[in-house]
């Protein structure tokens, strides 16, 4: 996997398990699937907020920038409900229930 890009290796991985990807990429972690780590990963600021945010690509990799196109080609492909699900589900250990619940309700307010 070493050669390939994150998302070429994505494409290779079952999508019941990309909503655990984007878990960790969410949480600032690298994840193994997608293949090695990008250079200098470990020292990688989390995202630049400086006074020449503007121009900051030019010159500072940040995770978020390395991440971002990772993480909003995962979210176009299973849609945001499942990554919701996944939060609620599995990290949050609500029922299915609980989870169809909160999801109305947070529809519902973002219709406000």
């Amino acid at each position: 996997m070493t050669n390939q890009t994150p998302i070429t290796n994505l494409n290779n991985i079952p999508k019941k398990q990309w909503s655990s990807i984007y878990h960790n990429l969410n949480s600032w972690e690298w994840d193994d699937r997608l293949g090695d780590k990008p250079e200098r990963w470990d020292n990688m600021p989390d995202f630049y907020k400086g006074p020449f945010a503007s121009i900051k690509n030019i010159f500072l990799d940040t995770k978020f920038e390395t991440l971002k196109p990772i993480m909003n080609y995962i979210r176009l492909c299973i849609g945001e409900r499942e990554l919701l699900h996944y939060n609620n589900v599995v990290v949050l250990g609500k029922t299915e229930d609980e989870f169809r619940e909160w999801l109305d309700n947070y529809l519902l307010e973002s219709k406000e």
